[in-house]
């Protein structure tokens, strides 16, 4: 069967470039084997929102036309490829849909993938035999054998195309009640032909995660019609797209998510509007996890907050800022086998030989600092205007309990004395007092070699981490530098407050209107700001330096990748051409008993 992984991808990747509250016809004909699914309820009507947005006028843009065309020539390589193995490309497919189009990607009985597509066609029978026999064109040039057989009452047609040093490969057509289907597998194809459009055992719309998370959205906003809703079990794709290897008795050896129970994230589900009121883009993601939660899984403890303004110590030249209530102490409890597993190959209880060793040589007992922080956690990144030396810099500021902010400095210092790395640097922090500024000496901790996060040199661009504590947190930020500036006099008393900006209030009222219900955590970024350094690392041949977010995350995906897909980053304009396409951001986190729902949405210039 056609190899599914990157092909989904890119398909998946160019329905959102041209790119549920009501259930989707289409999740009730896939197979309940479906592992990823992408619906867009009206292709030609989301096509017209989308060119109405912001993100749309960018990619059009003159200034990113030779980086628009590198895209092109690679969705057309994608394009010839799908035509090479289905017969006809997804330009093809699309230009039949009068409703949805949709692509779901299968698991096989041989624990393989295949893709699925859907395109309603409506009654134009002259213009989908034509593309049928142009597909059966192809496929027979390529040496394929074709057969008939009826399922169900509908008359499917079969393809068995011959690949050098493969199996062949399975390609199945039919067209039922003005659906087009087009897959790479038989016996999925008999699945979706049996009960059809029926929301019955064994569909994709019959699984409890599915229901869970189609039911949470529609909650969510029962009076949303998305023209884009996607879901996904995460880890079973994984684990099909990357097997897990075998051990010595010929059995998979359990994946990373099954030892430490993150298999309780079993889906992921959500949708996208465009254009929609005053938002370029408009999203929530639904998580199902339901309880129990084992082992580490019982990390992620997100309570309910109450207060998501930026602290009186945050200043409004931040370019990103999250608020996020978490019970850190449950980090602590267990963090061991994770520890072991990533760190220390394996070996079992090395985390508690490290947390005695510093009990005992250090005197810091980690439960019991663990313990005197959260729940409410701070994340914050500050704007650099040249990244020729520096990279983004990012800070996690973690809240003290009322009255334990000595025993935490005092504790923090004990944790870093021996560090021949670290630096110990006086910072007068000013803060107010009526009219009067008051300076209070606390200690900023440099960790690590200039060059290099503790010394390591390999990172161009990274200067050394900092720690401090003050004001009631506990501070670590990937460049010192940061905290230096953040508690001068330009930081504490000269910047106005990001609590009183006026971008980040309107966020807040937009999120509440979206979403009301009570969050555990609150995101807030000024793209043109918090985008620019990754931008220019990207643009510069440099993205595998970037320790931000959005650096990691595209690296993994080139990283994935790989040889499919080539594309000449040079050829971006500077950042300066493109930031006026590009608004605020903020999304809200509320957890639920199964689970979390994301809401959020990116703004026009």
């Amino acid at each position: 069967m056609p190899n599914s992984g990157a092909s989904f991808l890119m398909i998946v990747l160019a329905l959102a470039s041209a790119l549920p509250a009501a259930e989707r016809r289409s999740a009730r004909i896939l197979p309940a084997a479906a592992r990823a699914y992408v619906s867009v309820a009206d292709y030609d009507v989301f096509q017209e929102r989308w060119s109405a947005t912001n993100l749309s006028a960018l990619l059009d843009s003159p200034e990113l036309r030779a980086f628009r065309d590198q895209i092109e020539d690679q969705l057309g390589v994608r394009q010839a490829e799908m035509e090479r193995l289905y017969g006809a490309s997804l330009e093809e497919l699309l230009s039949l849909s009068v409703g949805e189009a949709a692509v779901g990607v299968v698991e096989t009985s041989d624990e393989k993938t295949t893709l699925m597509f859907l395109v309603e066609v409506g009654d134009d029978r002259a213009a989908v035999e034509s593309l049928l026999m142009k597909a059966e064109a192809r496929l027979l040039g390529q040496g394929g054998r074709k057969s008939e057989q009826v399922i169900a009452g509908t008359k499917a047609t079969i393809y068995h195309v011959p690949r050098p040093d493969a199996e062949d490969e399975e390609v199945v057509h039919f067209v039922k009640e003005g659906v087009l289907a087009v897959s790479g597998d038989l016996a999925t194809a008999a699945d979706a032909l049996q009960q059809w459009d029926e929301p019955r055992e064994g569909k994709l719309a019959s699984l409890p995660a599915y229901r869970d998370v189609e039911d949470r959205l529609a909650a969510a906003d029962p009076n949303a019609n998305p023209p884009v809703i996607f879901f996904a079990d995460p880890l079973r794709l994984d684990e099909l797209l990357d097997p897990p290897e075998l051990q010595a008795d010929g059995t998979r050896r359990p994946t990373f998510a099954d030892r430490h129970g993150f298999d309780a994230i079993q889906a992921i589900g959500g949708t996208l509007d465009a254009a929609a009121g005053s938002y370029d883009l408009v999203y929530r993601l639904a998580v199902y996890a339901p309880p129990p939660h084992e082992k580490g899984m019982q990390i992620l403890d997100f309570p309910p907050g109450e207060d998501f303004a930026p602290p009186a110590w945050a200043p409004d030249y931040l370019s990103s800022l999250t608020t996020l209530y978490w019970r850190v102490e449950k980090i602590i409890e267990h963090i061991g086998p994770l520890f072991d597993d990533v760190a220390a190959n394996d070996e079992f209880g090395t985390f508690d030989v490290i947390s005695n060793d510093v009990k005992t040589e250090l005197d810091v007992d980690l439960k019991e600092l663990f313990a005197r922080l959260g729940p409410r956690l701070v994340i914050s990144s500050d704007y650099l205007p040249d990244v020729a030396g520096a990279s983004q810099r990012d800070m996690v500021a973690v809240e003290i309990k009322p009255g334990e902010e000595a025993k935490v400095e005092e504790e923090i210092a004990r944790l870093l004395r021996d560090d021949p790395t670290v630096e110990r640097i006086v910072v007068q922090v000013p803060h107010r007092e009526g009219q009067r500024i008051v300076l209070n000496d606390r200690t900023l901790w440099r960790v690590g070699e200039a060059g290099g996060l503790g010394g390591r040199s390999d990172r161009r661009g990274f200067t050394a981490a900092g720690v401090m504590v003050a004001r009631g947190y506990l501070f670590i930020a990937t460049n010192y530098d940061m905290l230096r500036r953040l508690f001068s006099p330009e930081g504490q008393v000269r910047s106005p407050r990001l609590a009183d900006a006026a971008d980040f209030q309107q966020a807040m009222k937009q999120l509440d209107a979206l979403d009301p219900q009570p969050a555990c955590g609150r995101m807030f970024a000024r793209t043109e700001r918090d985008f620019y350094t990754t931008y220019e690392m990207l643009r510069q041949g440099r993205i595998d330096e970037a320790e931000t977010i959005y650096g990691r995350g595209i690296t993994m995906l080139l990283e994935q990748l790989g040889d499919e897909v080539k594309l000449d980053f040079d050829s971006l304009p500077e950042f300066a051409e493109i930031s006026k396409f590009l608004g605020d951001s903020a999304a809200t986190i509320a957890p639920q008993p199964n689970g979390w729902i994301i809401t959020g949405f990116l703004k026009p210039k």
